[in-house]
């Protein structure tokens, strides 16, 4: 059996340590100093390697969320990263987030606000703490929220799939489209057909 890997999984201050695949162990991680931002759901989180760190974006609480945190994860402190003035997107839970490594910075689209879906990209610079909208070429997306995710580092690529339209309450219709954006262009490319996957009411 393989040893000495171990899989790391934080969820809000606690870790899945795996020496073996099979020995698994939950591990809470007591916040040191600091203030530790508000009980919520439908954030996003990424993993900023450079500093090792996991940086949280928006999410509800009892009102939607736009704030921006990271939890250090050799002190195990939080700090708020929020701007206190200019730029940056509007408060939303279910935004699609990842870690732009060759940039340091994290990228954010999509998500849902008070009677609003988004369809908007916006880029946290990591370094200086800024907000800076994306205006991509080409036609973007339709308008969802809760979409899977992920990010391509060979290609640059931001590549989504699925989630719900702003139309879910009327036609119970859920996307299978498969979507990139591609940081080199900042341009959307729609690479695969969107279809119906339920029934509409």
């Amino acid at each position: 059996m393989r040893r000495g890997l171990r899989l790391i999984v934080l969820i809000l201050g606690w870790v899945l340590g795996a020496s073996t695949v099979q020995a698994q162990t939950w591990v809470n991680l007591h916040m040191g100093a600091g203030t530790a931002p508000a009980a919520r759901r439908n954030a996003s989180a990424i993993l900023d390697s450079a500093h090792n760190r996991m940086v949280i974006f928006g999410g509800f609480s009892s009102t939607y969320l736009n704030d921006i945190w990271t939890f250090d994860l050799t002190s195990n402190s939080w700090t708020n990263l929020t701007p206190a003035s200019g730029a940056m997107p509007a408060p939303r839970l279910t935004p699609a987030s990842i870690y732009d490594a060759g940039a340091h910075r994290m990228v954010t689209w999509s998500g849902q606000g008070q009677g609003v879906f988004f369809n908007d990209v916006w880029a946290f610079d990591l370094d200086t703490n800024t907000w800076s909208p994306f205006t991509p070429a080409g036609g973007p997306p339709q308008i969802r929220y809760g979409v899977g995710y992920t990010w391509d580092p060979l290609a640059k690529e931001l590549v989504t799939f699925a989630g719900f339209t702003n139309l879910w309450q009327r036609t119970s219709r859920a996307l299978s489209s498969r979507r990139v954006l591609r940081r080199s262009e900042e341009a959307h490319d729609h690479v695969c057909r969107t279809e119906q996957l339920g029934p509409a009411r």
